[in-house]
């Protein structure tokens, strides 16, 4: 089974055990790890057979995949954050250069939404763009770890908003961000599972949570585990486990919203789960 997930600390807490066979599950697995915008583009090429995308991006690929009820990552009153180089304003926007983490990402489709239209627009790895403010871009679109008060002292930049609570602010509802999709074709019985599995191995590192650690910082951007710290707890909560009746409301409205903003095709919202 092709396997993909992002480096970034929620994502390789929660597959931690499972990639391991810490818990016990029948599923061999080619794994790959890589940038968000690199798994989006995955799955709208139908190449993995399970994978954490944008969910922008699920949007655009409920033909094939279906939504997985673990794994997702919802924010609640925080998201990707709008930052800059200099103590600038949203309005300013207009006039400037924005670094954007992706074409397919849910801070893109958030970036569309909720603020001005920048005046030229550059597509980067989300990791490069704090670094590239320093160089070419005024603003930036920060999400993972490099969104945390501690990247944004670090690399001196000024946070300008943030988009999840601007989100939440609007709509009454926490920010859907990313989730973990999976091939139709596999079948109830195997996405079942693999939900079950997935779950067990999320309940594992949270038991046994310094077991995660090697794992993680093998891979996160960010080696400090006290901010690694902070993005597990942020990322990871009762939504990651199983989503709610108020998390799938938000999935709908941010979908429809999108749908509104003529961002994504008409397409029919009830067919999201298997």
């Amino acid at each position: 089974m092709k396997i993909a997930f992002s480096p970034c600390p929620n994502d390789t807490f929660l597959f931690h055990a499972f990639v391991k066979k810490l818990i016990d599950h029948p599923f061999e697995m080619d794994v790959k790890l890589a940038d968000i915008q690199e798994l989006n583009r995955a799955v709208l090429n139908a190449e993995p057979d399970l994978s954490k995308i944008s969910f922008f991006t699920l949007g655009k690929v409920l033909q094939d995949y279906c939504l997985l009820p673990v794994g997702s990552a919802i924010g609640k009153g925080y998201g990707p954050k709008l930052v800059s180089r200099s103590p600038f304003g949203i309005d300013d926007l207009q006039r400037a250069t924005l670094a954007i983490p992706g074409r397919d990402t849910t801070a893109y489709l958030l970036y569309r939404l909720l603020l001005p239209e920048a005046k030229v627009e550059r597509f980067c790895r989300y990791e490069e763009i704090p670094k590239l403010l320093m160089k070419w871009s005024d603003y930036g679109l920060l999400i993972h770890e490099t969104r945390s008060p501690e990247c944004l002292k670090k690399a001196g930049l000024y946070e300008v908003c943030d988009l999840g609570k601007m989100w939440e602010d609007k709509t009454g509802l926490p920010l859907p961000l990313g989730c973990l999709v999976a091939k139709r074709e596999l079948g109830k019985a195997t996405l079942t599972k693999l939900s079950d599995s997935i779950t067990a191995s999320l309940d594992y590192g949270q038991r046994h949570p310094t077991q995660t650690y090697p794992y993680i910082l093998e891979h996160s951007q960010e080696k400090d585990p006290q901010v690694v710290q902070s993005h597990i707890d942020l990322y990871i909560n009762d939504e990651t486990r199983k989503l709610s009746q108020n998390g799938q409301a938000a999935i709908q409205l941010l979908l429809q919203e999108a749908q509104k903003a003529k961002l994504l095709p008409d397409l029919t919202l009830s067919h999201i789960f298997y």
